[in-house]
């Protein structure tokens, strides 16, 4: 049997492991504690966030919805004024006679049937402009804000197709000279 002095020595001993659990959990609950608080600044920021990025999503939704609308009703606008333009002839001078072409682009929208029209006129007088088919569509070529190289971009592209397709025709059918 152990001894009084044995077991108040175990009784220290278990006392000062006792003391140092209770230090050793009070530091923990304070490192928990501070980790709450971290993650809880965390929240907040991610919130924030997640707040200001949804707001952007929203105002730039609504930029775009409101430009599809103006697209849509130049759309209609510039059918409208494609229509009345039909069949519409100005009369050239006497001394002058020339033929001018016109062109349109079309560009699909992300909506459904919806296309961005552009109407390239090689000249805005005297030209018989009528609306009903095309002769050919042109692919691939660079579309610029300036009519004046826009015309002539369409025109270097509208030459080059000719000629590829003459060389193409003359390589078919070749002429023999006497």
């Amino acid at each position: 049997m152990a001894t009084i002095e044995e077991l108040q020595a175990q009784n220290e001993e278990l006392h000062r492991e006792l003391t140092t659990c209770h230090a050793t959990i009070a530091n923990r609950d304070a490192t928990v504690h501070d980790l709450r608080q971290a993650n809880a600044r965390k929240d907040a920021q991610i919130t924030k966030l997640i707040t200001a990025h949804h707001h952007e999503r929203m105002v730039l939704l609504n930029g775009v919805e409101t430009r599809l609308d103006q697209l849509l009703q130049l759309h209609q606008q510039l059918e409208h004024q494609l229509r009345q333009s039909e069949n519409r002839v100005t009369t050239a001078p006497a001394e002058d006679d020339r033929v001018h072409g016109f062109a349109m682009t079309l560009r699909p929208l992300r909506q459904e049937g919806a296309h961005e029209i552009r109407f390239i006129a090689g000249q805005e007088s005297y030209v018989t402009r009528q609306v009903s088919e095309a002769n050919a569509l042109l692919f691939e070529f660079t579309e610029t804000g300036n009519p004046i190289d826009l015309r002539q971009n369409f025109q270097r592209v509208a030459n080059e197709r000719l000629r590829a397709r003459i060389t193409t025709y003359l390589a078919e059918n070749p002429v023999s000279i006497i």
